[in-house]
């Protein structure tokens, strides 16, 4: 009668077939290159941890200030961008304890509402009872490439800076803005006039999250491809 496997036996099993497809990936590596060595590394190293580029100090209060580049125009909408993209970044820098807490956009309206047009980034966190001011700027922002027809592209790009209501700019400490990189979403064809919102929710979504991890430690894949050529 055939033994019960133990459970070490039953993971064995699969790790000799695991080392054994590498083995011969190592052996068509050697015929063919060695891209495939790096790949191999890779799968057994597991997710990279990625560090944030800031972090903020414990228990403070932090004010998402979500504003357009003058170079973007109007476009129909942006305003509940802003807003949308304001409340996300806020609920995620609390979820993430990046902040204790956030401020409301009711809140920033009605202190935009009560200082100067031209009121510094500090004086508006002030107002608010902001410890600091995370602003973001919009800088593109286009949910079709050709207005007007069923195509739907979404794009979005902005730059984010930190500044210290008592202190000034903190990050980033030379440049003037950080970059966040552009998302662009795959075309959609849809024959809905209304698709523009479900464009701008997924934007919204993911440039909120790309902000976000900004300031705090996260994890990645590592997406290093396989290559035998």
């Amino acid at each position: 009668m055939t033994p019960h496997p133990t459970r070490l036996q039953r993971f064995i099993k699969p790790a000799h077939r695991l080392i054994a497809a590498a083995t011969l990936l190592l052996l068509a590596g050697g015929a063919a290159g060695c891209g495939v060595v790096p790949w191999i590394v890779t799968q057994f190293r597991g997710p990279e941890k990625v560090k944030p580029k800031y972090e903020f100090p414990p228990e403070k209060t932090i004010l998402v200030f979500v504003e357009n580049d003058p170079a973007l125009g109007y476009l129909s909408g942006v305003e509940l961008v802003r807003a949308d993209l304001a409340n996300l970044v806020s609920a995620l820098l609390v979820e993430h304890k990046v902040a204790a807490r956030t401020v409301s956009q009711a809140r920033l309206q009605n202190a935009l509402e009560q200082l100067p047009e031209r009121a510094a980034i500090s004086e508006v966190g002030k107002r608010c009872d902001a410890d600091f001011v995370l602003y973001v700027q919009i800088e593109k922002l286009s949910f079709q490439d050709i207005p007007n027809t069923t195509l739907y592209t979404g794009r979005m790009k902005t730059s984010v800076k930190v500044i210290d209501v008592n202190q000034g700019k903190v990050f980033p400490p030379v440049e003037t803005k950080h970059s966040v990189p552009q998302i662009t979403l795959p075309p959609v064809d849809e024959n809905s006039p209304t698709y523009a919102n479900v464009v701008a929710g997924a934007l919204i979504v993911k440039m909120a999250d790309n902000i976000t991890k900004l300031f705090y430690e996260h994890e990645k894949p590592r997406s290093e491809p396989m290559s035998l050529e």
